[in-house]
């Protein structure tokens, strides 16, 4: 919700706060569950970038900013571990789909 409204992703002690518990709980709490909090905004992440390129109106460098990302090379990294490929390429496999 906060990428869609133009905020950054909340920091793991903004969430736990939110949730109000100490941060040290929240974590384990994630960690019992399987997962981790990188793991989540990583997924998180991901799933907006996807959203946004599919959009197809905003250049790469625009979503990374959207994003947080320091710049679009950094974007572009992270988007190859998630997805396994770059982000044009992602999105034009994605149009041919259609």
């Amino acid at each position: 919700a906060a990428v869609r409204q133009g905020r950054p992703i909340p920091a793991l002690e903004e969430v736990a706060a939110t949730l109000e518990r100490p941060a040290s709980t929240f974590r384990r709490q994630l960690e019992r569950g399987g997962t981790s909090f990188r793991k989540l905004r990583d997924a998180s992440l991901a799933a907006q970038a996807q959203r946004l390129l599919l959009r197809g109106d905003l250049p790469v460098e625009q979503i990374a900013s959207r994003l947080g990302f320091s710049d679009a090379s950094t974007f572009r990294r992270a988007f190859r571990k998630w997805c396994g490929t770059a982000p044009t390429r992602w999105s034009a496999d994605q149009a041919s789909v259609d």
